[in-house]
């Protein structure tokens, strides 16, 4: 029986593990269904919590057109289920999707396919009590992360 070397051992259990990356690397699922709704300068979107996912990036739109993305965001946790983005502006329409994403050892991250069709939304002049908290799709409250981003106007104003 040979004897080998530490560092052929795990050059040989590298070569061995190879085979398996593709199949330990497939990306989570996407949401199952993206909502957005029309706050005062802003907007809500909300998704399904997906099993497996590592958190969730968000693209905001101009039109319907995924390629030509206006803005995105990303969420870490897999109990987020929403995000409040203040845009700044009255009357903006915007499209919305949400990717999961899972990160792998290596630091790269797998993102699902975006959720079709893209929600839609208006931002509103004013808001009301409708707007102060976030409520799930399933109807339960979303307890406030309490993260975040002063950012410009154009930006994220809290995630919850």
């Amino acid at each position: 029986m040979p004897l080998y070397t530490l560092q052929e051992l795990q050059r040989l259990s590298t070569e061995v593990a190879n085979p398996f990356r593709e199949v330990l690397s497939v990306p989570p699922k996407p949401p199952a269904k993206v909502s957005a709704t029309g706050l005062k300068l802003g907007f809500r979107i909300q998704w399904p919590q997906v099993d497996g996912a590592d958190g969730y990036r968000i693209t905001m739109m101009r039109t319907n057109n995924f390629a030509a993305a206006e803005d995105q965001m990303e969420v870490s946790g897999e109990q987020t289920v929403g995000a409040t983005w203040f845009y700044g502006d009255i009357a903006a329409v915007r499209q919305f999707t949400v990717q999961s994403f899972k990160r792998l050892n290596t630091g790269e991250k797998l993102y699902s396919e975006p959720v079709y069709p893209f929600a839609s939304a208006t931002s509103k002049v004013d808001g009301g009590a409708a707007d102060s908290a976030a409520v799930a799709p399933q109807g339960e409250p979303i307890a406030p992360s309490g993260a975040e981003d002063a950012g410009d106007p154009g930006g994220i104003g809290k995630i919850t």
